[in-house]
């Protein structure tokens, strides 16, 4: 929960949106050399990692069908949110993520497809662990 509420963190496309409206700092090279470390440490499948309280534990037998239409209404929110973004904005630090802090537009998009990958092999070995 976002402290202080009863309501979940925003997701990144939120964030960004609200953050876009107002003034950033530019990120640097100490932002670079953070989004360098969690790509490394998200292509590191033995290391496991624990989900923030706020995300809970997956079901295990999930919706499938509505997982799908949420993915791609988010993909396309995104898609969206890209293709509008001021240019201005590009090197401004757009996204807080909780471990490395402040970092750009295109390293949040280097997280998120780390991150979605990372998930896409959880499911994998969820599905085999299964049968």
């Amino acid at each position: 929960m976002e402290r202080g509420t009863n309501r979940p963190p925003p997701l990144p496309l939120e964030y960004m949106e609200k953050k876009s409206q107002g003034p950033l700092d530019k990120s640097g090279l100490g932002s670079t050399i953070r989004s360098a470390l969690l790509t490394r440490a998200l292509r590191n499948r033995k290391k496991k990692y624990k989900a923030p309280g706020a995300i809970g534990n997956p079901d295990d037998r999930p919706d499938i069908d509505a997982i799908a239409q949420s993915y791609r209404q988010v993909r396309a929110d995104m898609r969206r949110f890209i293709m509008e973004v001021d240019d201005d904005l590009l090197d401004k630090a757009i996204f807080k993520h909780p471990v490395i802090g402040r970092i750009n537009l295109a390293q949040t998009l280097s997280f998120l497809r780390e991150h979605m990958a990372r998930h896409a092999e959880q499911v994998q070995e969820r599905i085999h662990h299964k049968f």
